[in-house]
């Protein structure tokens, strides 16, 4: 921070002085699955090591990343005289600060704005909410903090809905984040178990291919609850009974066990989880979160967000010190989740319960018997199996896709990773016993360094400089992303987002129940065939939904397998292309494979057997 703060407060075309650098990334705060790695031997990017660019002639480098750039913001003194008074002009305001502090970095750090280029060849991308910075190999995202926009829009006298959801995304974005950053870094500096524990939990939830459904910021409070249920031994007594013990984990193996027990032994539906590591809510406090968990959660129980996970920063009507004014959190008085206010869903969470208790139960186990000579041999391979779907879970989906197997980056994440290679053991590099180990951790940070393999290029010694590298490009994420969006109401999307070679569809109930005909509601309804009732006309059109699928993935998707045959209408199935094909989407057949997993039909595949039970966390 000091480092950052410094420089920036010599940039002489700024108007106003910065008052701090903040981090809003989860790799400044030891959560992120990987930490970024920086492109050596890339001059776009603002690093060249001469060493080992001189072994090779010419050497390979990525073209684009799936990883995104630091993100970092700025905070201003505040000085409210040199703002304008209008919402609209504050953002041109914002994108001229932000081409002057890139003009200042130019003279000061030797870059280049623009099309220019220098002898290091980097370029800095200034556009109206941020601007990347490239140097010594890393790539910083830089946005401003809004405080002013935030007190504007906070003495507005009848604001509209487009000002209250604009004050509601840059208080999550800018203002809850940096705080929420704040404490999750203590903690994590604080216990360095936290940091790998966060990391676990992370793999864990993306190889049950439920990345996206918890919001990271959500695990990151779960982990501070285990590591500061200690702290909280004389005021809650119980809470840590439940836990395991009084003692604060000392291994990020104790702390993922304790995590899988917390999300397990919590009483979601009855208890709001409570999350204060630096004691900053009252007995009043959380004496009004209880008392308005209850009246949101109504006599049926269902009311109000499933994952009730709160934290100081949650305080409605809380007064910022760095903005020297009241922030309203929400519309209302009333405690509400910041990051579990939409995600995650009833469903998603009780999936992810009952994958925590299989999952908890299979290491218990293991580790009792490891001790086992008869097991001694597999014993990492059973560790290992938490991190892995198995056949049986794959048919509880209604519809399958199959991700082209070029936009997979790292392979050795995938949910169906069964290969007895040692991917997931460590081994040496060569034969020599001098060379060093190469691990999962190492392997997989090299993919990721290296990128797409169809978009890697060539750089020789004699050529400087070169085209830009492309952040963040990920484009399974980004196209599950838009079909949450679109289709939110009729089915729920799951995937792996570090390895996403297999996408589930899973059909909501009420896709397959008749309704009346409204035309406001008409969008992907068809008649129903039979049975025709007063109040119930049509039901959901599902192979129209799988054919829009189809075409927006016709690029990224090589294959659909559909397993629920209640999508599909028989009496349109082709017979005589002995394929089975609606719309071009294959239907279920006997025996499928995908990504090497053979998925049979439930009619043939019975009951699953023990040893499917046991794997299945």
């Amino acid at each position: 921070k000091t480092k950052q703060t410094e420089p920036s407060k010599r940039l002489g075309h700024v108007p106003m002085s910065i008052e701090a650098v903040e981090g809003l990334c989860p790799s400044l705060r030891y959560s992120s699955l990987f930490p970024p790695c920086p492109m050596l031997d890339h001059n776009p990017i603002g690093y060249n090591d001469s060493k080992s660019s001189k072994k090779k002639k010419h050497h390979k480098t990525a073209g684009v990343l799936s990883t995104d750039p630091i993100h970092i913001q700025i905070r201003f003194e505040s000085c409210t005289s040199k703002w304008p008074t209008d919402v609209n002009a504050m953002g041109a305001a914002k994108c001229a600060l932000l081409t002057q502090i890139a003009d200042g970095l130019d003279t000061e750090l030797k870059l280049v704005v623009g099309s220019k280029t220098s002898s290091s060849g980097t370029k800095i991308l200034v556009t109206p909410l941020y601007m990347d910075v490239p140097y010594r190999g890393y790539c910083f995202r830089v946005s401003i903090r809004p405080n002013e926009e935030l007190i504007l829009l906070e003495n507005l006298k009848s604001p509209t809905k487009e000002a209250l959801e604009l004050k509601r995304v840059l208080l999550r974005k800018h203002i809850i984040s940096a705080s929420h950053h704040t404490t999750i870094h203590a903690i994590n500096t604080r216990h360095p178990a936290a940091s790998a524990t966060t990391r676990l939990a992370q793999r864990w939830l993306h190889a049950h291919m439920l990345s996206g459904l918890i919001p990271l910021e959500a695990l990151e409070l779960l982990v501070a609850k285990v590591f500061t249920l200690a702290e909280e031994e004389e005021d809650n007594k119980s809470d840590i009974s439940i836990v395991g013990g009084s003692r604060t984990p000392g291994s990020a193996f104790s702390g993922f066990l304790r995590f899988l027990q917390l999300l397990v032994s919590h009483d979601w539906v009855r208890q709001p989880l409570i999350v204060d590591p630096q004691h900053h809510l009252t007995d009043i406090d959380v004496q009004t979160i209880h008392s308005q968990f209850e009246m949101l959660r109504g006599k049926n129980k269902n009311g109000g967000p499933p994952m009730f996970l709160i934290s100081s920063h949650d305080k409605p009507n809380r007064t910022d010190k760095k903005l020297k004014v009241g922030v309203t959190s929400t519309d209302t008085d009333v405690w509400m989740p910041t990051y579990t206010r939409q995600n995650p869903e009833r469903m998603v969470l009780a999936r992810a319960v009952e994958l925590a208790k299989r999952s908890y139960d299979h290491l218990i186990q293991t580790t009792m018997s490891c001790c086992d000579n008869k097991k001694k041999g597999n014993e990492d391979d059973a560790y290992a199996a938490i991190f892995r779907e198995n056949s049986s879970s794959l048919q509880s989906y209604s519809v399958l896709l199959r991700a082209d197997h070029n936009l997979i980056v790292d392979p050795d994440c995938s949910s169906m990773n069964r290969s007895n290679d040692g991917s997931l053991l460590i081994h040496n590099q060569s034969e020599n016993s001098g060379a060093d180990l190469h691990t999962p951790f190492s392997r997989s940070m090299e993919r990721l360094a290296m990128g797409h393999k169809f978009a890697q290029k060539k750089l020789y010694r004699n050529v400087e400089g070169g085209d830009a590298v492309l952040y963040g490009w990920q484009p399974i994420r980004d196209f599950v992303q838009s079909l949450r969006h679109r289709y939110k109401n009729y089915a729920v999307f799951f995937y792996n987002e570090l390895a996403p070679d297999v996408i589930g569809i899973l059909w909501r109930p009420t896709v397959f129940t008749s309704q009346s005909y409204s035309a406001m509601t008409s969008e992907y309804k068809c008649p129903v065939v039979d049975k025709w009732q007063a109040d119930s006309l049509v039901i959901c059109n599902s192979e129209e939904i799988l054919g829009e699928i189809k075409t927006l993935g016709r690029d990224l998707i090589v294959d659909v397998k559909i397993l629920d045959d209640r999508s599909v209408k028989r009496k349109y199935i082709s017979e005589h292309d002995g394929n089975d094909c609606v719309n071009g989407v294959k239907v279920n057949d006997k025996h499928k494979k995908i990504k090497g997993v053979v998925v049979e039909d439930d009619s043939s595949s019975g009951s699953s057997s023990d040893d499917d039970s046991d794997s299945d966390s």
